[in-house]
Order: C-alpha cells, then sequence, then structure tokens
C-alpha cells in the first residue's frame, strides 16, 4: 500500500510539475526497493534497484551513489542466492568506489571483504586470499 501512495504522489508531481529530475526518480526506485526488501520481496527490490541504476547511469556513469546502489543489489541477489551476480555487483561496486573514496579508506577495505567473502563461497580459494590480504593491508593503516 505504501509502495501505491509512493507511486501515486510521484505521478502527481510529475503531471503537475513536469517530469522528475533524473536523480529524485532514480532515488525514489531505489527507496521503493529498499522498502521491497525489508518486506522480504526480494525480485521486487531487484527490480527496483536495477531500475534505480539504470535510470542514473544513463545520465552520468560515474555518479558516486551507484557503488551504493551495486553493493545494495548485490545484497539482494545474495538474498537469492545468485552468488555469480553478488561477486558482479561487489567488484563494479568497488570500481565505483575507488573513483571517489581513497584506496586506503575502511569503505574500500569492506568493499575487498565482501569480495573476498564471495569469492569464498563461490570456491575461488586464491581469489579469495587475495582480497582479503588487500583487506587486511588497508585495514592496518
Amino acid at each position: 500500500h505504501a509502495l501505491n501512495i509512493r507511486f501515486e504522489i510521484a505521478e502527481k508531481e510529475h503531471l503537475s510539475n513536469g517530469p522528475l529530475p533524473t536523480f529524485e526518480l532514480a532515488n525514489l526506485y531505489n527507496e521503493i526497493g529498499s522498502i521491497h526488501f525489508s518486506l522480504g520481496d526480494y525480485e521486487d527490490a531487484e527490480q527496483m534497484i536495477n531500475n534505480s541504476i539504470n535510470i542514473i547511469s544513463d545520465v552520468e556513469e560515474e555518479h558516486p551513489l551507484l557503488s551504493k546502489w551495486f553493493y545494495h543489489l548485490g545484497i539482494v541477489y545474495r538474498r537469492l542466492n545468485k552468488n555469480d551476480k553478488v561477486l558482479d555487483c561487489y567488484l563494479t561496486s568497488l570500481n565505483h568506489m575507488l573513483k571517489h573514496y581513497n584506496e586506503n579508506s575502511i569503505e574500500v577495505a569492506e568493499a575487498y571483504k565482501r569480495i573476498a567473502d564471495t569469492y569464498t563461497a563461490l570456491g575461488e580459494k586464491e581469489l579469495a586470499h587475495e582480497a582479503y590480504l588487500k583487506f587486511s593491508d588497508i585495514s592496518q593503516i
């Protein structure tokens, strides 16, 4: 019900004020995806977060929020047991992060930890070890 209300409000704003700015629309989809996730509706969460990523990527390929949204999408894929997609999202998130954060930041270290954990789940021990080493090196700084 809450999702329908959000879309009705957005539609009314769209009709009275013109199209929503791209970022607001992308952010709305992301917020709705978060609501779906919290309700355990992971397929709809996947769709909404993908919508937000696609909208903002069409306008600004390197938007700072993309790292966060790809990370969230990775969490959704983990709940859906799609580990190969989890890894893709986490690697993409890290790539965006490295463009906006210091390579020795805690955010980057945590991204390497998530990647290492995912490689471990996929049985990729050597790649997991490399990612854990990067996590450990940054964490000790």
